[in-house]
């Protein structure tokens, strides 16, 4: 919900050392390395709400191949510069705890965007186990 009580998308400055759990995290060591890039015009399919649903599904599929492997992590930035998105802004959880997915995509909020954004993703190819031991970054 913005200042003046409406409930739409606010960019302002984050001035706090606090984040919720269900922060996006991506960190670098600054070193420069392969890089992936994609280009979108339209959606072909249905089968995925978002891009990042999409390539999730695809990293997904080729993993599959092999499951001894350890869930591999993607971050990056994208840029939308013709047309709209729907993306979700992380709103303030007031100190709420989620036990179920169902509260999350409830509580996540949805808004068109574009042109002109840019913005920051992160994903795994797969929730990893819990009892998972080789998840570290090489």
């Amino acid at each position: 919900v913005s200042p003046d009580g409406h409930e739409r998308a606010v960019l302002d400055s984050y001035d706090s050392g606090e984040m919720g759990f269900l922060a996006n995290l991506m960190a670098s060591d600054g070193k420069t390395g392969p890089v992936i890039e994609v280009r979108a015009a339209v959606r072909l399919s249905e089968q995925c709400e978002s891009l990042t649903q999409c390539l999730q599904q695809g990293l997904k599929d080729q993993m599959a191949e092999h499951p001894e492997l350890a869930p591999i992590g993607i971050g990056g930035v994208f840029k939308v510069t013709r047309g709209r998105v729907k993306t979700h802004v992380m709103a303030d959880t007031g100190g709420k705890t989620f036990t179920h997915s169902s509260e999350v995509k409830e509580y996540l909020k949805l808004f068109n965007m574009g042109p002109d954004l840019t913005a920051a993703t992160v994903f795994l190819s797969r929730q990893p186990d819990i009892s998972e031991d080789n998840i570290i970054s090489k």
